[in-house]
């Protein structure tokens, strides 16, 4: 089963590359997310896709020649702000492998330093479509991660992926083909497909198979793969139930008068754990994902909304 990433946080649903965007995302369930980042014009590393901020905000201006706290004063989609680096890696730990995509030709040092300052080394992935970026990442640090981005890939696209020491490559998903699928496993490279975001499309790329699927929607991605459903045996009160519930409301069904719990359930797809704090969900493959006590308390409420938990209910502890 492919990994998904959410493209930009979730960019068909949130606004792009915004906090809450990510926050969707690792939500979801997805164990990638995406972002663009640049350099603004006071040296900080912020998160934005386009070299100008027209697009996304309801500003205008070129992101090199604006500084941050002129671009912190913008609106990036429903009254958010335009992220900082360090803040999506705060997110994103321990929680979720970041692609990282270096816009502009003087990130690869800056960002690698910051990455390595916050010995995230492992959990993030520098990526590009220009390959001299990629070339520096490895200058800096051999072990750093790369993965090389093609729009239009040529037919050797992955023996050169190889050759700038790259471990993941991503192909736009219209010129995946089985071909590139087949030889990517033999040759033990991670491929992405991106960014299919229609049921159709992104179908189309399950079925190819390759090692994961970017999209703008990942919450379709996950429907289409039949992740997130789980079953959880739960105690409430003295009553016992089953909910069924998507992964990214795990943390739902706990918690519920800030009752400290213990392990709650454990299944072939995941492990969950919950304290005071939150939530945190460890998946097969090690990744982990944490989700806050005010997001689980925005989740019982969404249950209780859908009835799947009565509201006398909400009173009682959860545990086992």
């Amino acid at each position: 089963m492919p990994y998904v990433v959410g493209h930009r946080g979730a960019a068909g649903v949130q606004p792009e590359n915004t906090i809450e965007g990510f926050e969707y995302a690792i939500g979801l369930g997805c164990e990638y997310v995406e972002t663009d980042v640049h350099l603004c014009a006071d040296g900080h590393l912020v998160i934005i896709h386009d070299d100008t901020v027209d697009r996304t905000t309801n500003g205008s201006g070129r992101v090199d020649e604006m500084t941050l706290a002129q671009l912190r004063g913008l609106d990036a989609g429903q009254g958010r702000r335009i992220p900082l680096l360090q803040e999506v890696l705060d997110v994103v730990r321990g929680r979720a492998i970041l692609l990282c995509e270096l816009k502009g030709p003087f990130t690869p040092d800056p960002v690698a330093r910051a990455v390595m300052g916050n010995r995230m080394q492992e959990q993030v992935i520098f990526t590009s479509f220009h390959f001299g970026r990629l070339a520096r990442i490895k200058q800096i640090d051999p072990r750093l991660q790369t993965g090389a981005t093609f729009g239009d890939p040529p037919a050797d696209a992955l023996e050169e992926a190889l050759a700038l020491g790259a471990s993941t490559v991503g192909i736009h998903y219209p010129k995946m083909t089985e071909e590139f699928v087949v030889r990517a496993r033999r040759l033990g490279l991670n491929l992405r497909a991106w960014n299919p975001d229609e049921e159709a499309d992104i179908q189309r790329m399950i079925d190819l198979g390759p090692t994961g699927i970017s999209s703008n929607r990942p919450d379709r991605v996950m429907k289409l793969l039949g992740i997130g459903e789980q079953r959880a045996s739960i105690s409430i009160g003295k009553s016992d139930k089953e909910i069924t519930t998507m992964a990214s409301l795990y943390s739902q069904l706990i918690q519920m008068s800030g009752q400290n719990c213990k392990t709650i359930s454990q299944d072939k797809e995941a492990k969950m754990e919950a304290d005071e704090s939150g939530v945190q969900i460890t998946y097969p493959t090690g990744n982990r994902l944490f989700i806050p006590r005010e997001v689980v308390e925005k989740g019982i409420s969404r249950l209780v909304q859908q009835g799947s938990i009565d509201v006398d209910e909400v009173h009682h502890p959860l545990c086992l």
